[in-house]
């Protein structure tokens, strides 16, 4: 099984970032080339750029990124990081909706397609924001709508009492001990709900 986290947060996403990440943190290819063209951003460009030289002069061989950086610790091979407790500095979150991207939510339906063609069970769920987050934006309800109709879904926001200041260090990442709590409610939800293969 599945289980597919779909935060809002990355539908609205344009794909800068994660082509940064990708292009710091790995060898520049031939398909690098094309993400930063389908990416066309200058960002993008520059650090493909960078990558590029790098690799061609062999300085990613020996280099291995620390686990552990201002309070993070990388998880090897999990794919999420562990982070030091810190209180939440609640910046203001302006009132608006949230901008989906249409090819993010192409890319998300095309995942999900590529998953039911191989008969695999999911489920989609959305793990707990800030309070201040979630209010801010004023279209929940209808990208819920689009979620549900999916798959499987559940928004788990207001399913477990969390505290904006002390149960997250920003709008949309849970402290270590506010995870504690959303994976024992998760799992109490996985139990209770029943997905067909």
């Amino acid at each position: 099984m599945i289980v597919y986290e779909v935060y809002t947060g990355t539908l609205t996403d344009n794909g800068v970032e994660s082509s940064l990440d990708m292009l710091s943190n790995s060898y520049v290819d031939k398909n690098s080339f094309e993400m930063a063209y389908r990416i066309n951003d200058w960002l993008t460009y520059n650090t493909l750029l960078y990558g590029f030289f790098r690799t061609m002069i062999g300085a990613n061989r020996s280099f291995h990124e620390p686990v552990d950086q201002d309070g993070n610790h990388y998880i090897t091979g999990g794919g999420y990081v562990e982070s030091d407790f810190r209180k939440n500095p609640l910046k203001d979150e302006p009132v608006g909706i949230w901008k989906l991207t249409p090819k993010q939510v192409k890319a998300l339906k095309e995942n999900i397609a590529f998953i039911k063609k191989r008969k695999i069970p999911y489920i989609l769920v959305q793990a707990p924001i800030t309070q201040k987050l979630y209010s801010a934006r004023t279209n929940n309800k209808q990208v819920d709508s689009l979620l549900f109709h999916l798959g499987i879904y559940k928004n788990f926001y207001g399913s477990i009492p969390l505290n904006d200041t002390v149960d997250f260090y920003d709008s949309d990442h849970m402290n270590q001990d506010a995870v504690v709590k959303f994976n024992e409610e998760f799992i109490r939800y996985l139990k209770s709900v029943k997905i067909e293969k």
